[in-house]
């Protein structure tokens, strides 16, 4: 019952300590630090190809940034060689290479940052005013061989050269500058994320291997534990009880391991029981055919003699005759009791069975000291009358022993859904509930005149009838002056299959 209850408690969830608790817990750290370990990977990566494009857009823009200065000083060879061709043939290849200047100029201002801008707002400035110079100062004194002007105006056609470059060549610095530290921030990331990613696996490493350890406290060594407890039972070691071992859903294999022990141990008990019940039914059966006979004889001779007898001699003799029928009685219930109770079962009205049952008691020594009532609903039953009107007429005669005269005692049938259960109420004193269990068993007896085999003949009868027999108390009612509880006997037998 103490296994039964621990088992369903186990179930319940009343024992906090489970498995699954620790393993939720491990996989649960392990997937929440691998998780957090990605994503922070993750974003490292993107901040190393974040820096990595960046660089490849700055060399791109630094390229570009040459070449336009490339392209500026080209320009100053068109100017020399309208000067030294002494003609303006330069200028339409003047106006394409400016155009195609602002245009490059403005795409790469799109690219670089606000910061460098200025930079290329220079550049345009300077051209443009390059382009004036060349336009309205070096071409017109090209062409009228003014050497003077010429002179003056190629001065500052270098001049405006030379600040245009110069802002090209800032910002190229700039951009170089900028894609250096781009690329110095991506190595550092990339660093960083190597170094966390081996922190990372070394730390899923070193839980895996707790929680391993943890895990196999909570499994393996309970587990080991229950194959030394089944190999105890294996072996019929069936008096060392299976302690509850490791968490909930270990507990309930422990739990039932220990209920089956106790079952089985129930079981090797009541088998014993029963081969010594059996065995000394072999006994009985040849002790009451030995004893039988002599005391039959006796009787024999006492029945002759008593009534040629007087006086005090005839009492003795019949003294002797109550005596040898006792044994005789004794001798019989020992017969009984060694005898397989086969059955002859055949359908009777239950109903009429147990009146004529009663009907019968009453008209005996014992049933005219008793008020018997019946109380039966009709049902028919497969019984075999003879012997279970045997447990009838014992039930009923232990109730009349076991109170005053004159009180009452109730034979009542009641139909349920698969039963039929018959109950023998009586008004004595009740019986203790440490003495229930024993009262079937044989010579448990309280009165000094019987054989204590009557019970136990019942309750073979009963169970050979497919069915069960136990005793408990009656609610308690008031009988004169006394307050007694009274006990039920009650017999419980299948009801014939459709």
């Amino acid at each position: 019952m103490d296994s039964s209850r621990q088992v369903n408690a186990t179930r319940s969830g009343e024992v906090r300590d489970t498995i699954r608790t620790p393993l939720v817990r491990a996989f649960g750290a392990i997937a929440a630090l691998a998780l957090i370990l990605v994503a922070v990977l993750v974003g490292m990566l993107f901040q190393v190809g974040a820096a990595r494009e960046q660089v490849h857009d700055d060399a791109r823009s630094m390229r570009e940034a040459y070449s336009l200065a490339l392209a500026i000083r080209e320009h100053a060879n068109h100017e020399a060689h309208s000067v030294i061709h002494g003609n303006d043939h330069q200028m339409p290849g003047h106006e394409a290479w400016l155009e195609d200047l602002h245009r490059r100029a403005q795409e790469l201002s799109n690219r670089v940052p606000p910061r460098n801008r200025p930079a290329l707002d220079r550049l345009i400035e300077e051209s443009a005013s390059l382009d004036r110079v060349f336009r309205e100062e070096v071409i017109p004194a090209v062409l009228r061989g003014d050497r003077e002007a010429i002179l003056h105006a190629h001065h500052r056609v270098g001049a405006h050269t030379e600040a245009a470059t110069s802002a090209v060549d800032a910002l190229a610095d700039a951009l170089r500058d900028r894609m250096e530290h781009a690329q110095s921030r991506a190595q550092r990331w990339s660093l960083w994320a190597l170094g966390l990613a081996v922190c990372g696996a070394l730390l899923i490493i070193a839980l895996a291997f707790a929680f391993g350890r943890r895990l196999r406290s909570l499994i393996s060594r309970p587990l080991e534990e229950l194959a030394e407890a089944a190999d105890t039972l294996s072996r019929g070691e069936m008096n060392t009880p299976v302690a509850s071992i490791g968490g909930a859903e270990i507990q309930v294999v422990s739990s039932s391991l220990e209920a089956m022990r106790q079952t089985l141990k129930e079981r090797e008990i009541a088998l014993v029981r029963s081969e010594r019940l059996a065995t000394l039914g072999q006994v009985a059966a040849a002790v009451a055919h030995e004893v039988n006979n002599p005391i039959a004889v006796i009787r024999g001779y006492l029945k002759t003699m008593i009534p040629d007898a007087t006086g005090e001699l005839q009492e003795e003799l019949l003294i002797l005759d109550e005596e040898a029928a006792a044994c005789q009685r004794f001798v019989e219930d020992l017969r009984s009791y060694g005898r397989d109770p086969s059955l002859t079962p055949q359908r009777t009205e239950i109903k009429s069975f147990l009146e004529s049952a009663a009907d019968r008691f009453r008209n005996s020594d014992s049933g005219e000291t008793i008020q018997l009532l019946v109380d039966a609903q009709p049902e028919t039953l497969d019984i075999d009358p003879t012997r279970l009107r045997q447990v009838i007429d014992n039930l009923l005669l232990n109730s009349a022993n076991s109170q005053a005269e004159d009180r009452r005692v109730e034979l009542v049938g009641t139909r349920g859904a698969f039963l039929y259960r018959i109950e023998v109420r009586d008004q004595g004193e009740g019986i203790p509930e440490e003495h229930r269990e024993q009262i079937f068993l044989p010579f448990q007896t309280s009165r000094s005149e019987g054989s204590g085999l009557g019970l136990s003949i019942a309750k073979l009868i009963v169970e050979a009838h497919g069915g069960t027999i136990g005793v408990q108390d009656r609610a308690r009612e008031t009988f004169g002056d006394e307050d007694l509880p009274g006990s039920v006997f009650w017999i419980e037998l299948p009801l014939v299959s459709a």
